[in-house]
């Protein structure tokens, strides 16, 4: 089955694009070689791995609060979520600089999300020598 063909036309509306950038690749390389074997998703919205958790309440009360906090994650992504092989999330990694503009409150409430929902979380500065960035990874992915 065919959906569509690919378009040459310079005009068109909408080109496609590399999705990381040249230092997401390499940081994304270092991953592989770090812990092979685990799954890498890179630049993945919270609400794909994160869900709202129904037994803690409904939609009412001091619930609604963690309603307004769960819609609040649509809006947050983590540069790499790494799993196991079962595709459960073991850590989020963001790198340093790497915030899109966001403030240090949304960072602090995707912090929180994250710890909740018991995934580890790093901030990882990918300036440096790249042994001990790869070793950083290791230890945290563990």
């Amino acid at each position: 089955m065919v959906f569509g063909m690919k378009n040459n036309n310079k005009k068109s509306a909408y080109i496609s694009s590399v999705p990381l950038n040249p230092l997401e690749m390499v940081f994304l390389n270092w991953i592989f070689e770090s812990v092979p074997g685990r799954v890498v998703f890179p630049k993945i919205k919270l609400t794909d791995f994160v869900k709202q958790n129904q037994a803690a309440g409904g939609i009412v009360g001091p619930a609604r609060a963690k309603l307004n906090s769960f819609l609040f994650l649509e809006e947050c992504c983590v540069d790499f979520l790494i799993c196991d092989s079962s595709f459960n999330p073991i850590c989020a990694i963001d790198l340093v600089g790497n915030k899109d503009g966001r403030s240090k409150t949304h960072e602090r409430r995707k912090a929180r999300a994250l710890i909740e929902a018991g995934i580890r979380h790093a901030i990882i500065d990918p300036r440096g020598n790249p042994e001990e960035k790869k070793g950083l990874i290791r230890n945290f992915s563990k």
